[in-house]
């Protein structure tokens, strides 16, 4: 933190979306379940502690709702693939009825 800039770009362009699992489960069990680590507590004996308290609460937040809506997301790209394919299929045959209309 010699860079207190750097440290804040750092942190808002962390890739919090490919954080390893092994990682999420030695961050709940050292910190998020550690009665002490709460941003008030924190606050007592640092501000820029109850920052990065707040931060790594929230990194675990982003993770957990991930977990449910990761997948909801894959199956909705796939969905929307279906989707245009049959979008597509119809065009291809709208035009074809009007080729005999005409």
């Amino acid at each position: 933190m010699a860079d207190p800039k750097k440290f804040i770009a750092d942190l808002k362009g962390y890739k919090k979306d490919s954080i390893p699992e092994k990682t999420l489960k030695k961050l709940k069990k050292q910190y998020i379940s550690d009665v002490n680590f709460q941003p008030d507590i924190i606050k007592t004996v640092s501000n820029a502690g109850r920052g990065i308290c707040l931060w790594v609460r929230a990194i675990d937040g982003y993770a957990d709702v991930m977990k449910i809506v990761r997948p909801k997301q894959i199956e909705l790209a796939k969905a929307e693939g279906q989707l245009k394919i049959a979008r597509d299929q119809l065009s291809v045959k709208e035009a074809a009825l009007q080729k005999i209309r005409d």
